[in-house]
């Protein structure tokens, strides 16, 4: 099969097509696709107590991924009418992309990636892979020749190459290590597409409801997003949690408080949208009444030696996730202070920035280590 672009002027992707034997056929088309077998990343195996592995786990291990790097070296040799013919309509081709954001190991986990040169060779050479081909679907115009026109952000959008989930998880693994690149990449997303801000929005009234079902465990109240939960209104703990239960909650709290954390230092947009929803409520309330009762619970269920080793975790997974939610609030409200600074702000802006103040200040727990952190 002989291919070469059709006319001599410049063409965007969604409009170009590709002479094939004497045929025109759109750039962007499954006629491009090649059928390859596209593997998930899956997380590489642990050793026992003792520092071993169990007999052939890594060898399995690293041969499903020599053949998922292979897949990422491919994606990104191919021209760029393949590259996104092949994700848009290859089966399980932008899946296998996505499973190394869903799987990898974020910076506030990192601990979870064994320690063993190998290993750890080989999940960064992933790592990098990946960032690249990420970083392509997210460039809208590669050169002079390859790019995509108006229908870049409905490219995205509908064919769901990216979501905001995806965003945040982007940023959460490549936004410190490539802070200025996964920064514009995600602007740019925004920008081209703006049904992403109405999904951000309804992001947010998730988290939010995810966060007061957490802090339910702690007070006894159901679980009401958006506002402040006074201890007097429920009990200190609703039920004491098993051990189980507790790591569970533990890693939630650092998994989301890193999580947005990142994203909001990443796309500093996001701030603002956070604020308008009073997300800074859901946090001191959160902190207030969860956390005390966490590490008052850490340090019940771990009271003896066989549990040392797993107290000094949880509690310092804790104590990450405390710092976390303290910055988060910052980031919401340092961007609210923006706003009410500004000479075009109205009225309702003060006022939703002291309505939010004011609630949060009968959080004291929260206050005082905020002011301690934040003087």
């Amino acid at each position: 099969m002989t291919s070469k672009s059709v006319g001599k002027s410049i063409k965007p992707l969604e409009t170009l097509t590709i002479d094939v034997n004497g045929n025109p056929v759109p750039a962007l088309s499954s006629y491009f696709v090649e059928a390859r077998p596209m593997v998930p990343f899956t997380v590489p195996p642990k050793p026992n107590k003792n520092g071993a592995f169990t007999l052939g786990a890594k060898d399995s291990w690293f041969h499903k991924m020599d053949v998922y790097k292979s897949n990422m070296e491919w994606l990104l040799g191919l021209s760029h009418h393949k590259f996104w013919s092949q994700i848009v309509y290859g089966t399980d081709t932008w899946d296998s992309v996505i499973s190394f954001l869903q799987e990898g190991y974020p910076f506030y986990a990192a601990d979870g990636l064994p320690e063993d040169d190998e290993i750890m060779a080989i999940y960064y050479q992933i790592y990098y892979l990946v960032y690249y081909v990420v970083r392509r679907a997210m460039t809208k115009k590669e050169n002079e020749t390859n790019f995509i026109g108006k229908k870049y952000g409905s490219l995205l959008y509908n064919y769901t190459i990216i979501s905001v989930p995806m965003m945040i998880d982007i940023s959460v693994l490549y936004g410190e290590r490539f802070q200025l690149e996964t920064a514009e990449m995600i602007s740019n997303v925004f920008a081209a597409q703006p049904l992403y801000v109405k999904d951000l929005e309804n992001s947010v009234q998730t988290v939010k409801m995810a966060l007061a079902l957490v802090e339910e465990k702690f007070t006894g109240r159901p679980a009401t997003a958006g506002e402040v939960t006074k201890l007097a209104e429920g009990v200190r703990v609703a039920k004491r949690l098993t051990i189980h239960d507790l790591q569970d909650v533990v890693y939630y709290l650092l998994d989301i408080s890193g999580s947005l954390t990142t994203f909001l230092e990443t796309y500093k947009p996001a701030a603002s949208i956070f604020h308008n929803h009073k997300f800074e409520m859901n946090i001191a309330s959160l902190y207030e009444n969860a956390f005390p009762s966490a590490v008052k619970q850490v340090q019940e269920c771990c009271d003896n030696d066989e549990t040392m080793s797993l107290y000094f975790t949880l509690m310092f997974k804790l104590n990450n996730a405390r710092f976390y939610f303290i910055k988060m609030f910052r980031l919401c409200i340092q961007e609210a202070l923006k706003t009410t600074a500004n000479q075009h702000s109205d009225l309702a802006d003060c006022q939703a920035y002291l309505d939010v103040m004011s609630e949060c200040l009968t959080c004291t727990v929260f206050m005082k280590d905020y002011h301690s952190k934040f003087p």
